[in-house]
């Protein structure tokens, strides 16, 4: 299934800028290509206003997406252009360049054409100039340079299907970046604006991204109510697709927690959902998954990864969460280690008399013993062990 959502193609933004910027309407065809208008409409123009054919064929050209002609025809437009009006004609050649896969010519132009929108004072072609090459910045990995368009389109647009592509693109520049802080402050704005526009699928994605960086954060607890306020958006909208991988994303997390009930309870329902969907092929991986994840719980493997990252609460969660007749002599083994090295020795005492109701003799006693070594006894300052017919008193080190 589709994981949390790369920066999207170009053409998303493109169509929202300038479809809804709507700047006073004028004839000409630079002012109607602002507002992606169609290639017809472009021609029109140029039979009121033919003083630079090369410039309304281009435009009208990459209206239909004939990129390589566009670029000769703009590119010829510009070099004809007086010099202070040519950074209007930059825009959109650095568009089709984008378009050609020509990324860093692009940006050039782009920058030229933002300077020489500022000096003109359009901040409705600054805006349009920026909100593009934003989503280049993005592509080309380039995150934080790309926030900052985006932040600028953010500020200065006063239609609420503008702000909310803003933010949206702000704040996946964010997640990709890995920057917190940014994503952060974006967030609320997503959701804000997203639903603000009706735009509950987008909501619920950006929630899905946030609460998987809440993960990697190991903010388990955050990422928890995160996805939970994700599945609360995207119940009723009908995607079930989203549905159930919010709930996969869940179950994955409370696993990584340590929760062993959560994450079955939610890896069960996203299959359902995923067989209900028609994917029976991916509901049929997640149970097998789960199994695989439940089962290296169950043997001790989940315990042992989190005790050797000295993530002592989770590994004892990752234990306690088992039923007790579920745990392995291994995960009982690695849960004592976990509260010795948290403090908790009194508990780790208690579990060790537990440990040895379930050895099996042999290694098992070899294991228990050097266990009582290292923690020591409650009960009289002495530790007996009952493994077959051995017989081994430790005195108490104090714990440590």
């Amino acid at each position: 299934m589709p994981k949390p959502l790369k920066i999207a193609g170009i053409f998303a933004l493109l169509l929202l800028i300038g479809g809804y910027f709507l700047w006073p309407i004028r004839a000409d065809c630079l002012s109607l290509a602002d507002t992606r208008a169609p290639a017809a409409m472009i021609r029109t123009a140029a039979l009121i206003d033919p003083s630079d054919p090369n410039l309304c064929e281009g435009l009208a050209l990459l209206s239909e997406r004939q990129i390589r002609p566009a670029i000769i025809a703009l590119d010829a437009a510009a070099k004809a252009a007086p010099e202070t009006d040519r950074w209007s004609v930059q825009g959109h050649l650095a568009q089709a360049l984008a378009l050609d896969r020509q990324s860093e010519k692009a940006v050039e132009n782009w920058d030229t054409a933002i300077v020489g929108a500022v000096r003109a004072g359009n901040i409705e072609r600054e805006s349009l100039f920026r909100g593009d090459r934003g989503l280049q910045l993005a592509r080309d990995g380039r995150f934080t340079a790309a926030r900052a368009d985006f932040e600028f389109l953010y500020n200065h647009t006063g239609h609420n299907g503008v702000k909310a592509a803003a933010a949206y693109y702000a704040f996946t520049a964010s997640i990709s970046d890995e920057s917190a802080e940014a994503a952060e402050k974006w967030f609320p704005l997503v959701l804000e604006t997203a639903e603000a526009v009706g735009e509950y699928t987008k909501a619920a994605h950006s929630t899905e991204m946030y609460a998987q960086l809440l993960d990697k954060r190991k903010e388990y607890d955050a990422s928890a109510q995160a996805y939970r306020a994700g599945l609360a958006i995207i119940e009723d909208s009908g995607d079930d697709f989203l549905h159930a991988e919010l709930l996969e994303f869940m179950g994955q997390s409370r696993f990584q927690a340590g929760d062993y009930e959560g994450g079955k309870k939610y890896y069960s329902q996203a299959a359902q959902m995923f067989r209900e969907a028609g994917r029976s092929d991916y509901a049929d991986f997640l149970e097998k998954n789960m199994r695989a994840t439940v089962g290296r719980q169950e043997s001790g493997g989940s315990c042992a990864d989190l005790l050797m990252q000295q993530r002592y609460g989770e590994a004892i969660a990752s234990v306690d969460s088992l039923p007790t007749d579920r745990r392995s002599f291994d995960a009982r083994v690695c849960l004592i280690h976990a509260l010795h090295e948290q403090g908790n020795i009194s508990r780790a005492r208690a579990e060790l008399d537990q440990l040895r109701l379930v050895a099996g003799g042999g290694n098992d006693c070899d294991t228990i013993d050097a266990i009582a070594r290292r923690i020591g006894s409650d009960s009289g300052n002495s530790v007996t062990e009952a493994c077959g017919d051995r017989f081994t008193v430790h005195v108490d080190s104090g714990g440590r």
